[in-house]
């Protein structure tokens, strides 16, 4: 859902399964009456609210990482494209699911750490032709966050790497 049309409508759903938020940053500011971050935080964290089986945050903002007291309950997924996984394991403090950038062998991928130590490589960012090659770091954080929500939902891997492989 959208922050703006939540500003403006409220909400159309009382609960999901699972609630992702990108991020948190300074743009679209003044529309909707949101004219601080605070104001987009409240937004953005509602939605996560709503989340009955998992949240995926971007644990490369740390608006998203104060989001989590807020949304306690479902199962915690962080994504991060900087971190790597223990440091994000440290900032979120529970035990969840970090999806990370790594290097394996030469070839940069998304990879899952689950919260009993599973390693889960995904798959390669050049795979996934909307990252042009890796170039394009935005939609690299897109798809680890589309990762997360999908093993949240039980979505085969397989079918996640066919399907980014496509998109």
């Amino acid at each position: 859902t959208a922050r703006g049309g939540i500003a403006s409508s409220g909400f159309m759903f009382d609960y999901c399964d699972v609630a992702v938020c990108l991020n948190v940053s300074p743009d679209h500011m003044g529309q909707f009456g949101i004219n601080t971050v605070e104001d987009m935080v409240q937004i953005k964290r509602s939605v996560l609210q709503r989340a009955r089986k998992a949240i995926v945050i971007n644990a490369d903002y740390q608006t998203c990482l104060d989001m989590l007291p807020f949304a306690a309950g479902p199962a915690i997924y962080a994504a991060s494209l900087s971190r790597p996984a223990s440091e994000v394991r440290d900032m979120i403090g529970v035990a969840g699911w970090v999806c990370t950038c790594e290097r394996v062998g030469n070839e940069e991928w998304i990879v899952l750490h689950g919260p009993a130590g599973e390693r889960l490589d995904v798959i390669q960012v050049q795979k996934i032709p909307a990252t042009l090659d890796g170039a394009a770091r935005f939609n690299i954080s897109n798809a680890q966050h589309a990762i997360c929500a999908c093993h949240a939902m039980a979505i085969s891997l397989d079918q996640v790497r066919e399907s980014l492989a496509r998109f």
